[in-house]
C-alpha cells in the first residue's frame, strides 16, 4: 500500500508561474524520534517530488534538518 503523504501530512507546494515545473516537500516523521539531544532531534523523513520538464524525480525518506526545511519552504 502506498502512502499519499500529501494528503496525510503538512507540506510545501512550489510551482514555477508558467506551470511546467514543480517541487513538492512533506516532512512526515523524525527522524531519530529516540533521540537524546537537541541536534538529532531536530531530523526530518522527507518525500520530495520534483518535476522539471524532461526529468522526474521522487525521492522518499530523504533527511534534513529541521532548519533546512524552514530555510527552504
Amino acid at each position: 500500500m502506498k502512502i499519499d503523504y500529501f494528503l496525510e501530512f503538512p507540506y510545501a507546494d512550489l510551482r514555477s508561474q508558467d506551470g511546467m515545473s514543480l517541487f513538492k516537500i512533506c516532512s512526515y516523521n523524525y527522524a531519530y524520534p529516540d533521540a537524546d539531544n537537541i541536534y538529532d532531534l531536530d531530523w526530518h523523513r522527507n518525500y520530495m517530488i520534483l518535476h522539471v520538464p524532461g526529468f522526474n524525480a521522487e525521492l522518499n525518506e530523504v533527511m534534513l534538518e529541521g532548519r533546512t526545511i524552514n530555510f527552504y519552504i
